[in-house]
């Protein structure tokens, strides 16, 4: 702020204004005392405020106060009996809440309940297998996800069938001379398992069956293998 130009003498009006300003500065200074003491008052009024709010906050669950001291008007109950009523009225289940951080597992009806009862003797001496039941005095949940299991899928690519294959005229077939063995896929989908034991039946096979589909050689290889030597030990023999 710029000074005032000094009074020129003998000028009423600016006597005048020197003594308003005077009166301002006095008024202004008033005001900041006035400031000064609502402050100390708001600072005094902010500790007693936090301090009601801790005394509020304060109850058996995380003070070594009587649980009888819950009960007084005003103060917040602790936190296992605000859980509880929450679960009395609906609004909230054990576990993890919708939209709560973390991977805490939500509380559902399990599928299973694995009752567990304490063992050994009690300080009477007495075996506890022989006291009375007074109910369930804690409980947990554990999910149990399925081990995964890899699942092969295999896609055979197949020629088309020459039209030769349909006009060629067969011989006398080997096996109405000679031993035979035939390998039955129960889960061929290439040519039915039914007709795979009429076509055994016929030939007098000796029949194998295994749960494959129309590559066993690839999915059960060592079924394959042991009926290969089962049948070349036959005929060496």
């Amino acid at each position: 702020m710029s000074a005032l130009p000094p009074a020129a003498p003998d000028c009423a009006a600016c006597a005048a204004r020197d003594a308003r300003i005077a009166e301002l500065e006095d008024l202004a200074g008033e005001l900041r005392e006035a400031v000064g003491a609502q402050a100390d008052q708001i600072a005094a009024l902010r500790e007693q405020v936090a301090r009601l709010a801790r005394a509020q906050s304060r109850n058996s669950g995380n003070t070594s106060m009587p649980p009888s001291s819950d009960d007084v008007p005003g103060r917040t109950p602790p936190r296992k009996q605000r859980r509880a009523e929450q679960r009395a009225a609906g609004k909230r289940t054990r576990g993890k809440q919708p939209g709560a951080p973390g991977a805490a597992m939500r509380w559902e009806d399990p599928d299973q309940t694995i009752p567990h009862f304490p063992r050994g003797r009690c300080r009477c001496g007495r075996d506890l297998r022989e006291a009375r039941d007074l109910g369930v005095a804690s409980s947990a949940q554990q999910l149990d996800i399925p081990e995964p299991r890899a699942r092969r899928v295999m896609w055979a690519v197949q020629q088309p069938l020459s039209a030769s294959a349909l006009q060629e005229v067969m011989g006398v077939p080997a096996w109405k001379s000679l031993p035979s063995w035939f390998l039955v896929s129960a889960a061929d989908q290439a040519v039915p398992p039914e007709a795979e034991r009429q076509f055994a039946a016929r030939m007098g096979a000796t029949t194998v069956e295994v749960p494959s589909s129309h590559v066993a050689m690839v999915s059960h290889p060592e079924d394959v293998l042991t009926l290969i030597q089962t049948a070349a030990q036959a005929v060496r023999c």
